[in-house]
């Protein structure tokens, strides 16, 4: 058990440089989104040459199915597949995490 009561981020902060690279500011408020994916766009860019190249998307990743469903009496369906690594959810005035997932894949 440590006796620390925090974790120090100075060696991340500069290892992990921005798109210009420079080093992470912590006194600069990012979005949590823009971090994740900017964080998560870096590690699939340093492993796009091996062997584990698509790891970050079989362990974090899915798939969007959107379907297009025409009116008119036509029949005519399309559907496009899109993969992601995250999800943006409204919070606000949702209560549980279920409730931004319904109002997500609500048509």
């Amino acid at each position: 058990m440590t006796e620390n009561q925090y974790a120090d981020p100075t060696g991340f902060c500069n290892a992990f440089k921005d798109w210009d690279g420079n080093p992470t500011n912590p006194m600069i408020q990012m979005d949590v989104d823009e971090f994740f994916n900017m964080f998560m766009d870096r590690i699939e860019g340093l492993i796009k040459e091996t062997p584990q190249k698509k790891m970050i998307q079989q362990h974090f990743g899915g798939q969007f199915v959107t379907e297009s469903i025409y009116k008119g009496g036509c029949g005519h369906y399309t559907e496009r597949v899109e993969p992601y690594i995250a999800i943006s959810l409204q919070v606000l005035n949702k209560t549980y995490i279920l409730k931004s997932l319904d109002a997500f894949v609500t048509g």
